[in-house]
């Protein structure tokens, strides 16, 4: 996403950039400098101090409350600026999202706006990032919500930003949307496997599913057998695009939401179920001791996709981690 972003700043912009990894910061000035200046900052104070708009992408709710409201390094330590906009694309309960903009506005920081997106790590490369944004839907004289538009058409498709209301919203809108693409990736799991294990073969299989009522991103690029779409995890020994730990954050965080609202959401329960098998499982999952024997370095190790799934549900994990180690002899 941050590869998009500096190609299309204009050259006399500089990007303000923020990691903990320090490897991924000097990676991406060697890489991108040719685009635009680009200066690396040590604190979200410090970044915030320099930016007039600001565009965040964090694991989870405590790592971005922290970053936003921490009293001394943190967003709400920077100078007081009211113009700023901070476009956070992370997911997590829509209560923290209105908790962090309303204490950062109240300071006087500028307005943070929840922008969850949504179109992986194949959007994020080619710029077509769909986004959900907790603010009202702007009227030709808003200039904030102009200024949404045209920062976010910077790393994804200004046709698929999505106005979902008041702030709280995008986050409420994302955690219903990945309710639906988790809960879909186990269904469509277990429908492959069953299509197969009954004999059907699995190129048919698929044309099946996509050209009938089953067509889908999880049918496509989050297509759980190996050997149908080329740049799909499972057809690159499992690689990592979304990890099976962030699978079972958004449900969590989906059921803990229902239940406040008195809804059963069972199917939610189920595929956490499904989903802590492969998060748990230190086959299909970097553990401490494999991280201390053999280094994080090494990609037999590594944690796989959560459409490694298929795996546990065909029951072939030692099979493939004996096919995967072969191949790096």
């Amino acid at each position: 996403m941050a590869s998009n972003l500096i190609k299309n700043l204009p050259p006399s912009t500089t990007l303000q950039i923020l990691d903990t990894n320090p490897d991924v910061l000097q990676r991406f000035v060697a890489d991108y400098s040719t685009f635009g200046k680009i200066e690396v900052c040590k604190t979200a104070k410090e970044l915030a101090t320099r930016c007039h708009t600001m565009l965040s992408s964090l694991p989870n709710g405590p790592i971005a409350q922290e970053v936003y409201l921490n009293p001394s390094e943190g967003v709400i330590a920077a100078s007081e600026a009211p113009t700023r906009i901070m476009l956070d694309a992370s997911t997590f309960e829509p209560e923290l999202s209105v908790h962090i903009g309303q204490t950062l506005l109240t300071k006087g920081l500028g307005r943070y706006v929840d922008i969850p997106l949504a179109g992986g790590a194949v959007g994020a490369m080619n710029g077509t990032l769909s986004f959900m944004v907790g603010y009202h839907r702007p009227s030709a004289d808003d200039v904030i919500g102009k200024r949404i538009v045209e920062a976010l058409a910077l790393v994804g498709d200004r046709e698929k930003v999505q106005f979902c209301g008041k702030l709280g919203m995008g986050s409420a809108s994302k955690i219903a949307h990945n309710y639906v693409c988790l809960c879909y990736n186990l269904a469509a799991t277990e429908g492959m496997a069953l299509g197969l294990k009954l004999g059907v073969d699995k190129h048919v299989l698929w044309k099946v599913m996509t050209e009938g009522c089953c067509d889908s991103f999880q049918m496509h690029l989050e297509q759980p057998v190996p050997g149908l779409v080329d740049n799909a995890p499972s057809s690159n020994q499992y690689k990592r695009n979304f990890a099976a730990a962030l699978t079972l954050k958004d449900l969590r965080i989906a059921l803990k939401s229902g239940q406040k609202l008195g809804l059963d959401l069972t199917a939610g329960r189920t595929a956490i179920d499904a989903s802590t098998k492969v998060d748990d499982d230190p086959r299909t999952k970097l553990s401490a001791c494999m991280s201390k024997c053999c280094g994080s370095a090494d990609e037999r190790f590594q944690n796989l996709d959560h459409t490694a799934l298929w795996l546990h549900v065909n029951n072939i994990v030692d099979e493939f981690e004996k096919s995967k180690r072969t191949s790096k002899l």
